[in-house]
C-alpha cells in the first residue's frame, strides 16, 4: 500500500516495540545451561529405566511431566496427561516417574503439563530427550553425556550429532493467553496465500536451544545428523540452513529412506532427523544462518521466526574457546527471501510446486536399529 513505510534501519524510538523487563518464563540455571529457556537434555538407551522426580514448588498450580513420543506401554499412569492419566501434582509434593524407554532409538522431548489455568506453568519446562541404541559404545557415550563433567562432550553437540530444540515464546503468561482464548480476545488469525490458517496467536519471540541466538559448531568435510525438534506451543516452523540441502533420515523417531529437500516444516511436537554434509573447502570461522521461519505469508508482510548460526571450526578446541556472543553474524541477509521452487517437506498442500507431502517419506527397509 502507498501509505506503508518500509524501514531499512531502526525506526525512531516511539515506533519501536519493546520487550518488557520481565516475562513469565522459567529460566533454567546450572553449570551446563546458564540462564536458558530450555530444560537440560536427557540421554538414555533403549531398555533403560528412566526415573524423573518432579517436585512442585509453583504456587497454586498442579504439575506433571509428559515424555513426548513415548508409547508408555503398560505404564500409562506415568504418561503425565493431566485429567487423563493422572491428577496434577499439588504444590509442595513430589512424584517420581519410572518409565522403561522401550522405544525406537531416536529423537523425543519432554515438557510439563498443568490445568489450563495453571499460573505460568502449562509449558514451564521443555527439553530434548534422546533414546540411543543399545551397545557398549552407546553406553559409554550416554554415561558421558549424563555425567557431571560430560568429559569434554556437550549434551547438545556430541560426535557428529547436534540437537536443535526450537520453541516459540510469549510475553504474557499461559494463564493470560488461555483467558484471552476463552474470551475471544485474540486478534485475527494469520493465513497463508491459500487460505490455510497458520497461526492463531501473534508471533512474539522464539529460541533455539533456549537461546535467542545459539551457535552450532561443525567441522569441514564431515557429515552431521541434526535432531530438529519443535517444542513450541502454537507455531509451525519452516527450517533450513543457507546453502545446505537437508537429507531427512527419520520422522518422529522412525527411520525413513533418505529423502533430500531444501527445507522442512516442523509442526508443534514433531521431530525430524536430517543429515548435512559440511563441504571440505569451507574456512575457519565461516558461518551460515539456521532459519526457522513461521508459515505466515511474506506476501502479507510477515517476517517472523528464529535464527541460530552454524559456524565452521577447523580446530576441535575452538568451540571451547569461542564465546557465542563474539561470533559475527553470517554474511547472508538475516531476512529470508522465499525461493519459489524450493523443495519443502511436510507442507499443507501441493502448492506451490515445491511442496512435498509427508507421505512422500518411506519407512527404512530392513532396518533393525535396536541391537544388543
Amino acid at each position: 500500500p502507498e501509505d506503508t513505510q518500509i524501514y531499512k534501519s531502526w525506526p525512531e524510538e516511539k515506533l519501536r516495540s519493546h520487550i518488557p523487563d520481565f516475562i513469565p518464563a522459567v529460566v533454567v540455571h546450572n553449570d551446563d545451561f546458564n540462564n536458558t529457556l530450555m530444560g537440560p537434555p536427557i540421554h538414555v538407551q533403549t531398555g533403560d529405566t528412566l526415573k524423573v522426580t518432579l517436585k512442585n514448588e509453583v504456587h497454586y498450580t498442579g504439575l506433571s511431566i509428559h515424555l513426548h513420543g513415548f508409547g508408555y506401554g503398560g505404564e500409562f499412569f506415568y504418561a503425565g496427561s493431566v485429567g487423563v492419566s493422572q491428577c496434577p501434582l499439588a504444590e509442595g509434593n513430589a512424584f517420581t516417574y519410572e518409565v522403561v524407554a522401550d522405544e525406537t532409538p531416536g529423537t523425543y522431548w519432554y515438557h510439563t503439563q498443568s490445568s489450563h489455568f495453571g499460573v505460568d506453568a502449562y509449558d514451564a519446562i521443555r527439553g530434548p530427550l534422546i533414546v540411543h541404541q543399545k551397545g557398549s559404545d552407546h553406553t559409554e557415550l550416554v554415561n558421558k553425556l549424563n555425567g557431571p563433567s560430560h568429559e569434554g562432550y556437550s549434551p547438545l553437540a556430541y560426535d557428529n550429532e547436534r540437537i536443535l530444540f526450537f520453541q516459540d515464546g510469549f510475553l504474557s503468561s499461559s494463564k493470560f493467553r488461555y483467558a484471552q482464548q476463552i474470551g475471544n480476545l485474540y486478534g485475527p488469525v494469520a493465513k497463508n496465500e491459500e487460505g490455510v490458517v497458520v497461526s492463531s496467536l501473534p508471533w512474539e519471540f522464539g529460541t533455539c536451544n533456549g537461546k535467542m541466538r545459539d551457535v552450532i559448531h561443525v567441522a569441514p568435510n564431515k557429515r552431521y545428523k541434526l535432531r530438529l525438534i519443535n517444542g513450541g506451543t502454537h507455531h509451525a516452523l519452516r527450517i533450513s540452513i543457507d546453502n545446505f540441502p537437508l537429507t531427512v533420515v527419520a520422522a518422529d523417531s522412525e527411520p525413513v529412506e533418505a529423502f533430500t529437500v531444501d527445507e522442512v516444516v516442523v509442526h508443534v511436537g514433531e521431530r525430524f532427523d536430517v543429515e548435512i554434509y559440511v563441504y571440505d573447502d569451507l574456512y575457519e570461522g565461516e558461518s551460515f544462518w539456521i532459519r526457522a521461519d513461521t508459515l505466515e505469508p511474506q506476501s502479507q508482510g510477515y517476517q517472523n521466526g528464529i535464527r541460530a548460526i552454524m559456524r565452521v571450526s577447523t580446530d576441535q578446541l575452538i568451540p571451547l574457546l569461542v564465546n557465542d556472543a563474539d561470533v559475527a553474524d553470517p554474511t547472508q541477509s538475516i531476512q529470508t527471501t522465499r525461493v519459489n521452487d524450493a523443495k519443502t517437506l511436510n507442507c499443507h498442500t501441493e502448492k506451490p510446486s515445491g511442496c512435498v507431502a509427508i507421505t512422500a517419506l518411506s519407512p527404512l527397509k530392513g532396518s533393525n536399529v535396536v541391537t544388543e
